[in-house]
């Protein structure tokens, strides 16, 4: 496991980076103040919350034990990031990054802050990051997700396996897709 290289106090590097009240962040064009942090092991109940209204909002069914069981276990073998907006947490994502790749396992906006852009900020920098890295980027997304589907396409994710559950994407680095020079 290669964690994620961190500028100061774990904010997910990017050349935007601006120092911002004694702490790093990505700086937002015009919509304020956009942050993607790596939580910290206190806020492992902070990312469940996220998730928790972001899945119930959507309509999905929730199991608040079972949910917290499994939420731990991810929570301890997964490199989870808080989205921030003016020092709010509005999103959550979690990674697993080895050698070969980034792979995307959880990516939630509360629904108040989804189709603002925030989204697509937290998937450029972690673009970025893995064409830093020269690392593809897989994830995986239900079929019925269609917005997501296109925010994912936009970003250059290309569906290579399709079942009834999920539909598997990956983001290639330029250069480096099957096919590719």
């Amino acid at each position: 496991h290669a964690p994620l290289r961190y500028a100061a106090r774990d904010v997910f590097p990017h050349p935007r980076i601006a120092q911002m009240s004694g702490r790093s962040a990505i700086e937002a064009h015009s919509s304020g103040r956009f942050t993607l942090r790596r939580a910290r092991p206190e806020e492992s109940q902070l990312a469940y919350n996220v998730k928790r209204a972001a899945q119930t909002a959507a309509g999905e069914a929730w199991d608040d034990a079972n949910e917290w069981q499994a939420h731990q276990r991810r929570f301890a073998s997964q490199e989870y990031y808080l989205l921030e907006e003016l020092g709010q947490a509005v999103g959550v994502m979690a990674l697993m990054v080895d050698a070969e790749r980034i792979r995307l396992n959880q990516f939630f906006l509360l629904p108040g802050h989804q189709g603002k852009g925030l989204g697509s900020r937290a998937l450029r920098v972690l673009a970025d990051e893995a064409d830093r890295r020269g690392l593809p980027i897989r994830l995986d997304v239900k079929p019925e997700n269609h917005r997501a589907i296109a925010l994912y396409r936009r970003f250059g994710y290309r569906e290579v396996e399709r079942s009834d559950a999920s539909v598997a994407m990956v983001r290639y680095c330029k250069g480096s897709a099957p096919g590719e020079g």
